[in-house]
């Protein structure tokens, strides 16, 4: 990480630990007005730690102390549960009981929280934070859609976005579970595709799970700059982890992008990698499904055909209508 995001986590985790440090001063403070016996408990324990030390290093057994702490200990949770207090209403808390809220597991990698910080840090910088605001179930008019049945469909655009409808909400519940399922949504310009991603990303963004976005164009530039080595641009480094490790990640405008040997083959790289550890993945894109066979390799195309929910959007532009 560079310098200014690393400081940016380190607040971040800062603030989280002073929060749980004043929640469980409060905690004690109540308790030892309360319980005062309590209080007592905590300096005698205070005291055979201190000699548990002091024996440790003088090579002598502290086993005894050990189980005089203990039985302290005990003694202590009791007493809280005999007040209809949890046992561990004294303990420590977190915000993340995995990394207790440092960021990092025991193994050194970055835990769940810390990549969905970083996630999140990268969608404000990417002004998605301001649109996913504006853009998302609260505000989606599903009613704008025509309910005139389209010859060609059999069935109205109306009708067509219940069934994405239910498809989305589908995959929304299931989206915990290792089931491999992922999205294609297809169609034309203006027909709520974008929208509804935004949609998709801001639930699970608030639900703590990792979400990346990227256009195609923006996508291939990032893999082109990681690639060649243009420049060590701030958070590239990490924004190129993230297309793997995200949770969900949405790419908008695929078939916009140039496609080349390059392309194809990132591309492929990135879908059967996400595949493989049951990393799900939301392709949207104005192009046919014949088109997207003639654009990308068989392998890409194989990939998309076999292992994505195909969503076909049609009807009016609605790009100019307040959705």
């Amino acid at each position: 990480m560079n310098q200014n995001l690393n400081r940016q986590v380190q607040r971040h985790y800062d603030r989280l630990q002073t929060k749980h440090a004043r929640i469980q001063d409060q905690r004690q403070e109540k308790i030892y007005q309360e319980i005062p016996l309590i209080r007592d408990l905590d300096q005698e324990i205070n005291k055979k730690g201190f000699s548990g030390v002091y024996q440790s290093l003088g090579g002598k057994s502290a086993q005894k102390i050990q189980g005089e702490l203990d039985h302290l200990k005990q003694m202590k949770k009791d007493l809280l549960v005999q007040e209809g207090y949890p046992e561990d209403y004294l303990d420590k808390t977190y915000d993340c009981s995995l990394c207790k809220d440092t960021g990092y597991l025991e193994n050194g990698e970055k835990c769940d929280c810390l990549k969905q910080f970083l996630a999140q840090d990268l969608y404000e910088m990417s002004n998605m934070d301001r649109m996913l605001k504006r853009e998302n179930f609260e505000t989606f008019n599903w009613s704008v859609f025509s309910k005139t049945i389209d010859p060609d469909e059999g069935i109205s655009p109306y009708e067509n976005m219940e069934l994405i409808r239910r498809k989305v909400e589908k995959f929304l519940k299931d989206f915990p579970e290792d089931n491999g399922d992922n999205l294609l949504f297809y169609g034309g310009t203006g027909l709520g595709k974008t929208f509804l991603s935004n949609c998709i990303a801001k639930v699970l963004l608030d639900e703590n799970y990792t979400v990346i976005y990227q256009t195609s164009f923006t996508l291939i530039d990032l893999l082109e700059r990681k690639k060649f080595k243009r420049e060590e641009a701030a958070g590239l480094n990490l924004a190129y982890e993230l297309l793997f490790s995200s949770d969900l990640l949405i790419i908008d405008d695929l078939g916009t992008e140039l496609t080349n040997q390059f392309t194809n083959a990132e591309l492929f790289n990135i879908i059967n990698t996400r595949m493989l550890s049951g990393k799900k993945i939301l392709i949207s894109t104005n192009l046919g499904l014949h088109e997207l066979k003639s654009l990308y390799s068989d392998r890409v195309f194989s990939r998309i055909f076999q292992n994505f929910i195909p969503l076909h959007f049609f009807g009016r532009d609605l790009r100019y209508t307040n959705i």
